[in-house]
């Protein structure tokens, strides 16, 4: 009887430890703690550049072509679900014609966007429509109808820091009571992104 007391302090010691280790990690046996890499009423803002491609920049007479331009982006953002969120973008474009005349455009859009996950990998559909401020060749055109559609994939670095690519198509119209100068460009850009989330 002597001998069987101190091996069951000894065992009762030692189921102890095994329980306040239990205690320590914060999880309830056989149900494991669920994380999420953005919850509702996270932000982030967005940086990006892209090269902008004219699909087409036309009027009725279709006598208008372009070289490839460029658009910088800044943008901010608030999630309203785990993967919903809804912002703005503002920017600057421009783009170069053959007859050497820049357009330039200066957007700002409101965006809702769904965004999926993979272990690190994110990947957001977003939807926009805003209006810009276009100028062409000294003609001011403002407001500016902006249509966008972006499908993209991003590596999250870390907690706060996110890098990738998005594929935009953007379609501008410029509505005018003379159909002769009536215009609807389309462009797809190819965004080099970050976000800073917060």
């Amino acid at each position: 009887m002597k001998r069987l007391l101190p091996l069951f302090l000894l065992l009762a010691l030692c189921s102890f430890g095994l329980t306040a280790q239990n205690a320590d990690t914060g999880s309830i046996e056989g149900i494991e703690p669920l994380y999420t890499t953005n919850q509702m009423g996270d932000k982030y803002i967005k940086i990006s550049i892209s090269p902008t491609f004219p699909l087409c920049f036309f009027n009725q007479k279709n006598d208008i072509s372009m070289y490839v331009g460029g658009l910088f982006g800044l943008g901010f953002h608030i999630f309203l679900t785990d993967n919903f969120s809804v912002g703005g973008d503002a920017g600057f474009g421009f783009n170069i014609t053959i007859g050497s005349n820049v357009f330039n455009y200066i957007p700002i859009i409101a965006t809702a966007t769904w965004q999926f996950q993979y272990k690190q990998w994110e990947f957001p559909l977003t939807a926009g429509i805003g209006f810009a401020w276009e100028l062409y060749n000294g003609y001011l055109y403002w407001p500016g109808l902006i249509l966008e559609a972006q499908a993209g994939a991003q590596y999250r670095i870390d907690s706060n820091w996110a890098a990738g690519g998005e594929l935009t198509y953007m379609f501008m119209p410029q509505f005018n009571q003379d159909p002769a100068k009536t215009k609807a460009g389309h462009f797809i850009d190819v965004t080099l992104l970050a976000r800073y989330y917060f």
